[in-house]
C-alpha cells in the first residue's frame, strides 16, 4: 500500500476506535519507500529483572541511520516493548524535517496497540504524553506490526542492552562485529 493510503486507513480506524495496526506478515525486513524512514524497536527482560530496549533506524536504502539500546531495569517485556518504540521515535526526531515520514516497526502486538492509541490521541499518564508530543513533532507516522523474524536487528540491540547501553549515530565509528550484525 502506499504511505498516503495506510496513513488515511489508520485515521480512519482510530476515529473508529479500531486499534488495529497495520500488519505486515513477511518474514525479511522491507525497505521504506523513498523519503521515509523505518525504525524497528524491541525490547528484552532478563531473569534478573535487568532489561534492554533497543531501537534501529534506517532509510530507503536499508542504510543504518541510527542505533540505540537502553538498559533497565523491568519485569514487563510489553512496557519494556513499548518503551523502545518511544525511544525509537525520538531517536529519528532529527530527522523530523527531512522526511515524508516515519514507520515504527515492532513485533509486540501490545505495544503496536498502545502506540496506535496515543498516535490516535488516547494516552494516560507522563510517559504517554511524552510520546504523544514526539508523534505530534514527527511529519507522519505509521505503527507496523511485524513477524519476529524480521524484528532481527532490533532483537539484538534490546538483548545487548540488557549489559551494554549503545548509543550510535551515522558517521559514528562501530565495532565490525556489531557493524555486521546491526547493517544486515
Amino acid at each position: 500500500m502506499q504511505p498516503s493510503v495506510i496513513i488515511i486507513q489508520a485515521k480512519h480506524d482510530a476515529l473508529l476506535g479500531n486499534w488495529n495496526v497495520h500488519r505486515n506478515h513477511q518474514a525479511l525486513w522491507t525497505s521504506p519507500l523513498i523519503g521515509w524512514l523505518k525504525v524497528n524497536f524491541d525490547g528484552s527482560v532478563q531473569d534478573s529483572y535487568w532489561a534492554g530496549l533497543g531501537c534501529v533506524a534506517r532509510d530507503h536504502r536499508g542504510d543504518l541511520l541510527a542505533a540505540k539500546g537502553i538498559k533497565c531495569h523491568s519485569r514487563l517485556v510489553d512496557m519494556t516493548e513499548s518503551r523502545g518504540a518511544f525511544a525509537g521515535l525520538a531517536v529519528v526526531r532529527s530527522f523530523f524535517i527531512s522526511v515524508t515520514g516515519i514507520i515504527l516497526e515492532g513485533d509486540s502486538t501490545s505495544a503496536c496497540d498502545r502506540a496506535n492509541r496515543i498516535l490516535s490521541g488516547a494516552y494516560s499518564g507522563d510517559t504517554e504524553a511524552s510520546f504523544a508530543k514526539v508523534i505530534m513533532e514527527a511529519p507522519r507516522v505509521v505503527i507496523s506490526l511485524i513477524d519476529r523474524e524480521a524484528n532481527t536487528v532490533a532483537d539484538f540491540v534490546a538483548k545487548f542492552a540488557c549489559d551494554n547501553e549503545l548509543d550510535w549515530g551515522s558517521g559514528m565509528p562501530l565495532s565490525q562485529n556489531l557493524f555486521r550484525i546491526i547493517s544486515t
